[in-house]
C-alpha cells in the first residue's frame, strides 16, 4: 500500500480514502479521476485494496450521477454521525452531573 501512496503523490487527481474492508484490516480505496481532453470528466475509477494480500483488488467505476449519491450519502452519514457524537456527550455529561 506504501508503493500506491507514491505512486498517487504524483498524480494530484489521484485521491486515497483510509477504510478497513470485511476482516477488519486496513484498506485503502483509489480514486482515479477518467477524464477525456474531448469529453471531459466523465466518471471516476476506484479501486479498493486490502491489506490482506489474498484478496484481489474490488474495481468498480462511479459515473458522474453515482459519483454525486455517494458523496450526498457520505455527506448524510457525516452529519448524523457528528450528531449522535453531540447527543451522546451530552448525554454522558447529563449522566454524571445528576449522580
Amino acid at each position: 500500500m506504501e508503493a500506491i501512496r507514491r505512486w498517487a503523490r504524483r498524480y494530484p487527481a489521484v485521491k486515497l480514502a483510509h477504510v478497513d474492508d470485511a476482516v477488519h484490516t486496513g484498506a485503502l480505496w483509489v480514486f482515479i479521476p477518467a477524464d477525456d481532453p474531448e469529453f471531459g470528466l466523465w466518471g471516476v475509477d476506484v479501486i479498493c485494496i486490502s491489506q490482506m494480500v489474498r484478496h484481489e483488488p474490488a474495481v468498480f467505476f462511479l459515473y458522474p450521477d453515482a459519483l454525486d449519491e455517494l458523496i450526498a450519502a457520505l455527506r448524510a452519514l457525516h452529519a448524523d454521525t457528528h450528531r449522535l457524537r453531540r447527543r451522546r456527550s451530552v448525554l454522558h455529561t447529563l449522566r454524571f452531573r445528576t449522580k
